[in-house]
């Protein structure tokens, strides 16, 4: 009983650093601590799942940009483009008015025009450098085209001699919500953090860095077959259709 006592009394408190070394472990995967090196696993396994995840986020943001048009009053535009959260605005832009065609016949058509501004409400008037480089020339081409007519600033879509109540037409892109997107995207990273440790306990574990678990290894390659769905999704937003064969 003594010596049991004695024992007990003379083992050695945990450090700080240690306990959170070992919590640290326990949150990533608490199974990391079977193998001989846990904190190293976790903070691989961990560190990688982290960039992976953000890789994703960033591509469902990209992946979940859509276009779409509306059509508005001259004068409504900028509180138009603040209510449909627009990105950028692609160009060209279109003014609706009443033309005439070849055989004489009048409809409405829509006639080129640009926003002049480089943003409208934070959504800038070119959605690529190849639509900014069109409207350069576009506004530059109609300045010496059109110097002397009437209206010299007629390419303007918002001109000064045009009514307010002229409407334009526009295309525009909407970005997905950032915070609905990443809490996608944190959605997937226990799936990717499952790749990531059979990645990384594989290629360290054959090389002799790490112990071997089999049991544990088999365990986890028979979640990613289970998971043959979420492999699918997560592969189309990143563009990486191989990780459905895992």
């Amino acid at each position: 009983m003594s010596n049991g006592a004695e024992d007990s009394s003379n083992a050695k408190p945990q450090s700080g650093i240690a306990k959170l070394a070992s919590s640290f472990v326990d949150f990533v995967n608490p199974k990391f601590k079977f193998f001989s090196r846990p904190l190293f696993l976790a903070i691989l396994v961990g560190g990688v799942t982290s960039v992976l995840t953000l890789i994703l986020f960033f591509a469902m943001m990209k992946v979940g940009v859509k276009e779409e048009s509306a059509s508005v009053m001259s004068s409504h535009v900028d509180n138009m483009i603040e209510k449909l959260g627009a990105t950028c605005i692609h160009y060209p832009q279109a003014r609706l008015g009443l033309g005439t065609d070849e055989s004489g016949h009048e409809g409405i058509n829509y006639f080129a025009c640009a926003l002049v501004e480089d943003q409208v409400k934070g959504a800038t008037t070119w959605c690529n450098d190849d639509e900014k480089a069109e409207r350069d020339k576009f506004l530059a081409d109609c300045k010496t085209t059109h110097a002397e007519s009437s209206d010299p600033d007629v390419c303007n879509c918002r001109s000064a001699k045009k009514s307010n109540s002229s409407v334009l037409h526009f295309y525009y892109d909407v970005a997905p919500g950032q915070i609905s997107t990443l809490g996608a995207a944190l959605g997937y990273a226990g799936f990717i953090e499952l790749l990531v440790t059979i990645a990384v306990i594989g290629v360290l574990s054959k090389v002799g860095y790490i112990n071997k678990d089999n049991a544990y290894f088999r365990e986890l390659i028979g979640q990613a077959k289970e998971n043959h769905g979420t492999a699918l999704e997560v592969g189309g937003v990143m563009g990486v259709p191989q990780l459905a064969s895992v």
